[in-house]
């Protein structure tokens, strides 16, 4: 949705994501939607939620090595600063 201009829907849909995944417990893919989450976040002009979501989302990659998306928790939480 974000990619179609739609960020506000995006936001929502993300929403749902998060708390479905913070129950089903695989971190690989929490980190995932939630660093979707926190760019469509920043797309709608929310950077406190981004920076929140960003942070989450690098607590998660460093707790459980998923290096591949640290890159990207960073930048994304520089952005939201």
């Amino acid at each position: 949705m974000r990619h179609l201009g739609r960020a506000e829907e995006a936001a929502t849909g993300h929403t749902a994501a998060v708390r479905i995944l913070e129950r089903v417990g695989e971190p690989h893919r929490r980190a995932r939607s939630l660093l979707a989450y926190a760019e469509a976040c920043l797309a709608t002009g929310d950077k406190d939620a981004a920076a929140r979501h960003f942070g989450v989302a690098l607590e998660l990659v460093t707790a459980f090595a998923l290096d591949y998306l640290a890159p990207k928790a960073r930048s994304g939480l520089n952005q939201a600063s």
